[in-house]
């Protein structure tokens, strides 16, 4: 078989379609849109939640502010995956280009990412002073 594009050639054109399986692209593909809607019911329900937080005055106290900046960094990191799968994860070009909107990108969600941690440790130090240096 001869290169479609450049006939005059007669060179053969290598086929690399047996090189791809394409049930194993297909079960990626897949996964990828479980991820991004679970982080889709994910953000919803964060974002219900902040809802609830910022209606209710009441409710407003350290640990309740604690819980807001939680959530809103999940939020935010959630959000964030949400753009990597659907912009760089399934175009292959993105990656292999590297442009700097998709350094940035990632960057950001690693930071939220963090960010999530820091404030999982703040919940975590909140607690220990509610509950054990208090009570000393």
């Amino acid at each position: 078989m001869q290169h479609p594009d450049f006939p005059e050639s007669k060179k053969p054109w290598t086929n690399y379609t047996s090189c791809v399986d394409v049930e194993d692209l297909s079960f990626r593909s897949d996964v990828n849109s479980i991820y991004v809607i679970g982080y889709s019911i994910s953000v919803a329900a964060l974002l219900l939640s902040l809802l609830i937080f910022m209606f209710f005055r009441s409710l407003q106290c350290t640990r309740i502010r604690i819980h807001m900046h939680l959530f809103s960094s999940f939020a935010l990191n959630n959000i964030l995956w949400i753009v990597w799968y659907k912009i760089v994860v399934n175009e292959v070009t993105v990656v292999q280009e590297n442009k700097e909107w998709c350094q940035v990108l990632h960057l950001v969600t690693n930071y939220f990412m963090v960010t999530s941690y820091f404030w999982m440790f703040c919940e975590g130090l909140h607690l220990h002073i509610a509950l054990v240096v208090v009570s000393i």
